[in-house]
């Protein structure tokens, strides 16, 4: 079945550097052409790889996470070490890989079936549709290295299957394949399906074999392969010896509804992004009917190769593969992939489908082979084929621009600024070191000025992956550092800061708000510690927790939060309060989900001093935080008051309401 000759042989090195300069310069321009910009996960690889760099233990795994090891971390911290801590240093690692992946390609297909279908396949993956494209550059803790490494493991496993009587240790680089996978990221376990078969099926396929010799044969192997697979992987296992197997909390299977929903996505729109019909994050098609045209084209070829390989394929219910030609180990191979993420939590990830990357592996080769297969029996119709995909792939990543991804959203249709530079210069300019800020911001702040400005987390999403930047933030008082918001951010935060009482100055710059020079309006206060009656209209018994000075108790209602509630608080006499601390401890999940609170004048009266809408303001700017700091305070025009009640204008069907603390200060 093959076509190898002396004169195609010496063209073979032309050709891949050929395809190699195509990959190169079609990932070159998207890089180029996004400014060299990163997000903020990729900064927390660059993060990684500095700390690394700077001789900081070396991280086991993606920052805030039990998966995703740190390979390539440490693989970026040798790009900073020759070429600096930046953006394009880091990008490097994954387009080296992207590069490599291509001339995997050419080699699985050509070891499969010829090197037409390897020239083919390698020309397919070089100018790939946008999906490979863009995550070639990306560096988001080993999603491309994964293409790599399963890819390798393809080879040596289809190497393997072609031997006559494989000794059982030609099993072991297989092994450590896949173990090493396992700890950079866990999609490797597609690729265990297919070979797992295809080992199987070779050892109860052995000529001139025994029973109990082939039976014998497969336990050698699976020995040596779970031994491997535990050397290749024992970062991962470390690791989780000494977390009680923390990354095994990640593997939650779907529930059958779920999956149904999770398969439906993934061929209405995960293999059209993946195949160049659908740009990532959309429903809308590059162009009407390019789902349908696509699904047709790929269909024709798919029926074709059924029909090549009826036979072959009719054998995989007896559990034999074709040894010297095992194309169906590929077929295998996207059957794991889609079945594995349909069944997984991640299958909802249907529109930005990174967890299906490693359908690559199988598709660019089976394209070559199949158009391979049409050529020896027809010849217009497979150039034809051949040309509509090179063609869906470039329109793809050129659908009328580039198709360069947007930066994350960061509130209300708010996104990250691609140019942080003015920021950059302008908080410099004024010596500020510490921002409180969006995750997707903070992060790509943080590498983009190599840890001279850092951040504590304000507002979704919450995930600190760098804990010390929470607690310097911490210490340094969350009360001095400035707000870094977008617009509509900033229009919520104001209203609680003036609120609270809270002076500051405000800046637009690069896209954002900057509220700084934040100052509280007292510095004199002193707590009311004694004189002081509280009762509730729910479980009243336990009214007095809240004003006991102690935050490990609490008053909760006992039943779930509904409107109408109130608990007040009354004094022995009148006293001029000019501040509140409401403390919610231990029990932050039972914040009241919507509050006014009222003075009681000496005269019984009740004058409004927090509105629902200003609490509303307010828990948005101090949503981040569980206990009580200064910034929970509430601070007020000085009021003549006998008392205070909160009342619940909120409701939740679950949880109490719960007070830790309430402080008041004259």
């Amino acid at each position: 079945m093959r076509i190898d000759s002396p004169e195609h042989k010496e063209r073979d090195w032309l050709f891949l550097a050929i395809a190699l300069l195509c990959g190169l310069l079609l990932r070159m321009d998207v890089i180029i052409a996004s400014q060299y910009v990163i997000d903020a996960d990729e900064a927390i690889v660059g993060l990684m790889a500095k700390h690394i760099l700077e001789g900081q233990q070396m991280p086991v795994f993606y920052y805030g996470q039990h998966y995703m090891g740190s390979l390539e971390a440490v693989l970026a911290s040798w790009s900073f070490m020759i070429f600096g801590v930046n953006s394009v240093a880091l990008k490097l690692v994954p387009l080296f890989f992207s590069l490599i992946f291509i001339i995997q390609c050419y080699i699985l297909a050509k070891e499969i079936w010829n090197r037409q279908a390897a020239r083919i396949s390698a020309i397919l993956a070089a100018i790939g549709p946008a999906a490979l494209v863009v995550w070639s550059a990306k560096a988001r803790g080993g999603f491309i290295e994964i293409l790599v490494i399963g890819a390798l493991a393809m080879l040596f496993s289809v190497r393997w299957l072609k031997l006559k009587d494989p000794r059982s240790i030609a099993i072991v680089p297989i092994g450590l394949l896949i173990g090493t996978g396992w700890w950079v990221n866990n999609q490797i376990v597609y690729f265990v399906p297919p070979i797992a078969f295809a080992v199987f099926s070779k050892c109860i396929y052995l000529e001139d074999a025994y029973f109990f010799d082939k039976i014998k044969k497969f336990l050698s192997i699976f020995i040596l392969g779970v031994l491997s697979f535990i050397a290749g992987s024992i970062p991962f296992w470390v690791y989780n010896l000494g977390h009680d197997f923390a990354s095994f909390g990640m593997f939650n299977a779907a529930s059958l509804h779920e999956a149904f929903d999770h398969m439906k996505g993934l061929f209405s729109t995960s293999i059209p992004i993946l195949l160049g019909a659908k740009p990532f994050w959309a429903e809308t098609e590059y162009f009407s009917g390019a789902t349908l045209v696509m699904y047709c084209v790929y269909g024709v070829m798919a029926l074709f190769l059924l029909g090549c390989r009826f036979s072959s394929i009719a054998r995989l219910f007896k559990l034999e593969v074709d040894s010297q030609n095992p194309v169906e180990l590929l077929i295998l191979l996207i059957i794991s992939c889609a079945s594995i993420f349909a069944l997984s939590s991640f299958g909802w990830l249907v529109q930005a489908p990174r967890y299906l990357l490693p359908m690559y592996v199988a598709i660019f080769p089976l394209l070559g082979i199949t158009l391979s297969c049409m050529q020896q029996r027809v010849q217009v119709v497979p150039t034809l084929l051949f040309v509509f995909v090179l063609v869906i792939n470039v329109f793809s990543s050129y659908p009328g621009r580039r198709a360069i991804p947007g930066e994350p959203f960061v509130f209300k249709g708010e996104r990250v600024s691609r140019d942080h530079q003015e920021l950059i210069r302008w908080l410099d300019g004024k010596g500020i070191r510490w921002v409180r800020t969006n995750y997707w911001i903070g992060y790509k702040l943080a590498f983009e000025t190599k840890e001279r400005i850092r951040f504590v987390v304000f507002q979704d999403p919450l995930q600190a992956r760098i804990p010390s930047y929470e607690e310097e933030g911490m210490r340094f008082g969350l009360d001095r550092i400035p707000f870094l918001l977008t617009p509509k951010q900033a229009e919520i935060v104001k209203q609680g800061l003036e609120r609270l009482g809270i002076s500051f100055e405000q800046v637009q710059v690069s896209g954002y708000v900057v509220l700084y020079n934040l100052k509280r309006p007292y510095n004199d206060l002193r707590q009311v510690e004694v004189g002081m009656h509280a009762s509730s209209t729910e479980n009243t018994e336990r009214a007095g927790q809240a004003i006991d000075g102690d935050l490990q108790t609490r008053w909760p209602s006992a039943k779930p939060q509904s409107k109408g509630m109130s608990f007040q608080v009354l004094f022995d006499e009148p006293r001029t309060i000019r501040a509140i601390a409401y403390c919610l401890g231990e029990w932050a999940h039972d914040f009241p989900r919507g509050l006014e609170i009222y003075a009681i004048n000496p005269d019984g009266n009740e004058m409004l001093v927090l509105s629902k809408e200003d609490y509303a303001a307010i828990g948005y700017l101090a949503y981040s935080h569980t206990a009580c700091k200064d910034d929970s305070m509430l601070y007020l025009k000085p009021v003549l008051a006998k008392g205070f009640r909160f009342v619940e204008t909120g409701e939740h069907p679950i949880l109490d309401w719960s007070i830790a603390e309430l402080r008041f200060y004259e």
